[in-house]
């Protein structure tokens, strides 16, 4: 209990102290610290706003109560309620000559300011944009490549913030320009990873290293093209020899392939410019113009055709043309069909963009289609046509159209069900609570009709 007692009295002290600090002259100071037996003690505990009179001081910038306290013994290293020392608040609030003092009092310049993530007391300083204070720190003796617990180095911490003033300073300072954090990226790849454009070129100019890689394997050049950065593209593929074509670990995707991912055309243009390879496939066998087509990016698909065989090419057992017609990009469809590309292709189930433009209601991919000499009754792997698709996902105007230009009505697929067969089981679907059972089995005895004779015919054979 007289433990418990004494810290309340040391607290409610502090408080008392504190709010003279913060509002009284300075002989209320003097004579309410005549009255303390252990004034040293109280100066750095702390009060109920959870700060120490200490704290107190130096962000109310009284000075002549902080130089009073100075002169006693006192805990130069106490910690308010925020983690913040003596020395981290004078230099938050510009106050140097003081920070000097704390200095030559024992603080210590290399200080953690946060110790749950290690972050020290340059590193907050630099993450604030305190210039004054950077400098100060530095120039007493702080460690300019110290890292918190992540790997990251105060030039990690002022990229990204984007304080390029800073960056200027740390690296005036010997500032390890390739210092890789955990993931093993380095403050350019950080900075071009937030797209920012100018510090990369300050990091560039002071001879940043263009050719590292992450942990990802990914290479500055590889970031660059994920955020569409032409120009520092440009300036990497000419200051240094690296391979173009590098991949990155998780999709395996080359620069190129980044750049069509993010639809950056000045990108992808200049990749190819310098002899991308445009046939080279990701993990998921996925060349570039692939991408470029999932992304509708009509320019950049335009810009990849190379001949139709290209064009052709299937990836996750689709074609350019299936894939864009899945994305439903009309103008990469277009583009496609007037490069020759075939509307009677076909992905490993046989089924055609007609096929897949009929099951999706795609009334105007289906126009194009057939106007490009699409056949109307061609058949996947399970004899489904079309029309079939039409019915079976309810696409009446679809249907209509194709019925018009000559599908086959009557046509069977695998379980001997004809597209009116579709039709006729769909509406009584939708209007079962009309439809008898009656009926209902009527068509069930149909269908098992025709499966028992194509069996027998098979029998025949």
């Amino acid at each position: 209990m007289l433990k418990k007692f004494k810290f309340t009295h040391l607290e409610v002290t502090a408080t008392k102290l504190s709010e003279i600090i913060n509002y009284g002259p300075i002989t209320e100071f003097d004579s309410f610290m005549k009255t303390l037996v252990s004034p040293a003690d109280i100066c750095t505990t702390i009060d109920s706003n959870g700060e120490t009179p200490l704290h107190t001081s130096i962000q109310k910038s009284r000075m002549e109560c902080l130089k009073k306290m100075l002169e006693l013994d006192l805990n130069i290293k106490a910690r308010n309620n925020k983690g913040y020392t003596p020395l981290s608040y004078a230099l938050l609030y510009g106050h140097m000559k003081i920070a000097s003092q704390f200095i030559e009092k024992g603080a210590q310049v290399n200080e953690i300011c946060v110790r749950k993530t290690g972050k020290t007391l340059l590193q907050k300083m630099v993450t604030i944009n305190k210039l004054e204070a950077v400098r100060f720190l530095l120039e007493n003796g702080a460690l300019v490549n110290k890292c918190d617990e992540s790997g990251m180095a105060p030039l990690h911490m002022a990229v990204i913030s984007g304080h390029k003033t800073i960056v200027s300073i740390l690296l005036e300072f010997g500032a390890n320009i390739n210092q890789i954090n955990k993931f093993e990226q380095s403050p350019l790849q950080l900075a071009i990873q937030m797209n920012q454009p100018e510090m990369s070129k300050i990091l560039i100019n002071n001879g940043a290293n263009l050719l590292m890689k992450d942990k990802a394997d990914k290479t500055i050049l590889n970031v660059s093209a994920s955020v569409g950065n032409a120009e520092i593209c440009r300036q990497i593929l000419r200051q240094t020899s690296v391979n173009i074509d590098t991949k990155e670990k998780l999709l395996g995707r080359s620069p190129l392939h980044t750049a069509c991912a993010v639809r950056s055309y000045p990108a992808a243009k200049l990749l190819i410019d310098y002899g991308a390879n445009i046939k080279l496939l990701t993990r998921n066998r996925k060349a570039p113009i692939n991408i470029a087509t999932q992304a509708g990016s009509a320019d950049i698909v335009k810009m990849l055709k190379e001949e139709s065989e290209l064009l052709e090419r299937k990836s996750h057992r689709k074609t350019p043309l299936l894939l864009a017609i899945d994305q439903g990009h009309l103008q990469i469809v277009q583009y496609i069909i007037n490069s020759k590309g075939s509307v009677n292709s076909k992905d490993v189930n046989g089924a055609t963009p007609l096929h897949y433009a009929a099951k999706n209601g795609l009334f105007m991919f289906v126009k194009i289609f057939i106007e490009n000499g699409a056949d109307v009754n061609a058949k996947d792997k399970r004899m489904k046509t079309p029309l079939h698709e039409a019915f079976i996902y309810g696409h009446d105007k679809v249907a209509n159209y194709l019925v018009e230009v000559g599908a086959d009505l009557h046509c069977v697929d695998d379980i001997q069900m004809s597209p009116f067969d579709y039709k006729t089981l769909q509406n009584m679907w939708s209007n079962k609570h009309r439809t008898t059972s009656s009926k209902i089995q009527c068509i069930i005895d149909k269908w098992k009709k025709k499966t028992f004779l194509n069996q027998a015919r098979s029998w025949n054979m």
